[in-house]
């Protein structure tokens, strides 16, 4: 009922007709849609019947097993009508009223293109997930982002005014918490750009960032996945002057994007790697072995290490250290936290007696990486794209000689 139809034009669809002659002298029939033109022809159907006998079927004017193909016409509907016309005239060309029993019958409409005031109509969108494979790593400690932001991009061909419906936003938190993303945009919507003209797409970008936003508070849940849907709710104001198009290949795509820019401070923020290790009944004639560590820091945070070693059942052997040392010293900043230099150093572990046994056993050494921004958590630093830290573990083997 809120739809008011301006034009359409037709991909599908027939028009058929039945108008007998009742009269007793022959007639001329014309039917007609003035506003369904085809290369701008508007549809028109003439035909001619013999007078009526007075006994037997009336002679009919028909195309019921043949109906006419709409397919590419373009209909034109004023006021929500579809007017067709039809006259019969006497060989005189007088005008006689149309049968009663006459018939036509519009059948079986698909349109590729709909223009006016297309009514309220709300599209679901579908589901989708998002991994965060940042924090999946993460052991312990502390990382606080200045600025992190949501963003979702809408690419929409709508042709008419149409707003975004978050239906879900969820945050799954490493501890397997979930959190909703809260704000105006998540409860009010957002309205997205929309085609002005046919085969045209628009983009629409909407941030969620610590001003609009829960975000700060959902990524202390540490997050490993966004649970997301977003729905469009077509002519959100129902407001019948704006007039737009809709066509059978209209669409909205939405992409969502979670940025974690790393540009803020951490206080032991840990993660976890291993390294592999094959000694075990290799090398018998190895009097010790030296373990050497090489760092090479870009990045403007502290490094940290302890490693422990873990058999094939995962029992610890051993330890890499007796306790935790500092690898590498952050490297120095600029005025805008970012790195400026970078940080260089070289560990020695001698392994030999009950710590070689120790070694022999391990098939494996898990490093806990332990990052700290140069002051503490306070002060922000800023890692870039080409930031990079390097760690190097190789073997020097001191071997009997026989």
């Amino acid at each position: 009922d809120d739809v008011d139809i301006d034009r359409v034009n037709i991909a599908g669809g027939t028009f058929a007709y039945a108008l007998p002659n009742p009269y007793n002298e022959p007639i001329t029939i014309t039917l007609s849609i003035p506003e369904a033109t085809l290369g701008g022809e508007p549809l028109s159907v003439t035909g001619s019947l013999p007078a009526y006998s007075g006994q037997g079927d009336l002679p009919l004017l028909s195309n019921l097993n043949a109906p006419l193909d709409l397919t590419d016409y373009t209909l034109s509907v004023p006021d929500g009508l579809v007017i067709v016309n039809a006259s019969v005239v006497n060989s005189n060309g007088d005008s006689l009223p149309v049968p009663d029993s006459s018939g036509v019958v519009i059948n079986s409409l698909l349109f590729n293109f709909a223009g006016g005031y297309l009514g309220q109509e709300f599209y679901t969108g579908e589901r989708d997930t998002i991994a965060v494979n940042f924090f999946r790593q993460y052991a312990e400690g502390e990382i606080n982002l200045v600025d992190p932001s949501v963003t979702i991009r809408l690419i929409s061909s709508f042709g008419l005014p149409a707003r975004a419906v978050v239906g879900r936003f969820d945050v799954t938190g490493l501890d397997g918490e979930r959190l909703s993303l809260t704000g105006e945009g998540i409860e009010n919507g957002f309205d997205f750009n929309y085609a002005e003209t046919i085969g045209d797409t628009v983009i629409t970008n909407f941030v969620f960032n610590r001003e609009n936003s829960n975000i700060d508070a959902i990524l202390n849940a540490l997050p490993v996945a966004l649970d997301y849907e977003i729905n469009a709710l077509i002519n959100p104001t129902a407001d019948t002057t704006i007039r737009g198009f809709l066509t059978d290949s209209s669409a909205y795509q939405v992409e969502v994007d979670l940025n974690l820019p790393l540009y803020g401070s951490a206080d032991r923020f840990t993660v976890r790697d291993t390294i592999g290790l094959d000694l075990n009944g290799r090398y018998e004639n190895i009097r010790e072995v030296t373990l050497r560590l090489t760092a090479d820091n870009g990045l403007p945070v502290a490094l940290e290490v302890e490693g422990t070693f873990l058999d094939g059942l995962g029992n610890p052997t051993g330890k890499l250290t007796a306790e935790e040392i500092t690898v590498l010293e952050a490297a120095p900043i600029d005025a805008n936290g970012a790195a400026t230099e970078r940080s260089k150093a070289t560990h020695d572990y001698l392994f030999s007696g009950p710590r070689l046994r120790q070694l022999r056993a391990a098939d494996r050494l898990v490093l806990a990486l332990r990052l700290t921004t140069t002051e503490g958590a306070g002060v922000p630093v800023r890692i870039l794209e080409e930031d990079r830290v390097r760690l190097q573990l190789g073997a020097i083997l001191s071997v009997v000689q026989e």
